[in-house]
C-alpha cells in the first residue's frame, strides 16, 4: 500500500467475487448484486458501512504504528 493509499476489500460470501453491480438509482437501501454469481450481496447502505468499518480498522492500525509514545 503506498503513501496516502488505502485498500479494502469486500468480496461475495456466495463465489468470493469482489466485482459488484450497482443500479442506476444508487440509495442506501438499493441491493447490490454480485457479477460472477448474480447472489444480492446486500443493500448499499451495509456495504458502505463494511468499507468505512475495513478502512477504520486499517486506519486505527497505522495510526497506532506511527504515533508510538518514546
Amino acid at each position: 500500500m503506498g503513501k496516502g493509499t488505502l485498500t479494502v476489500e469486500i468480496k461475495c460470501t456466495n463465489c468470493g467475487s469482489a466485482v459488484f453491480q450497482f443500479p442506476d438509482n444508487l440509495t442506501d437501501d438499493a441491493l447490490i448484486q454480485c457479477v460472477e454469481c448474480g447472489k444480492n450481496v446486500g443493500p448499499y447502505g451495509a456495504l458502505k458501512a463494511a468499507i468505512q468499518g475495513q478502512a477504520h480498522t486499517v486506519i486505527g492500525a497505522h495510526t497506532e504504528t506511527a504515533i508510538k509514545p518514546r
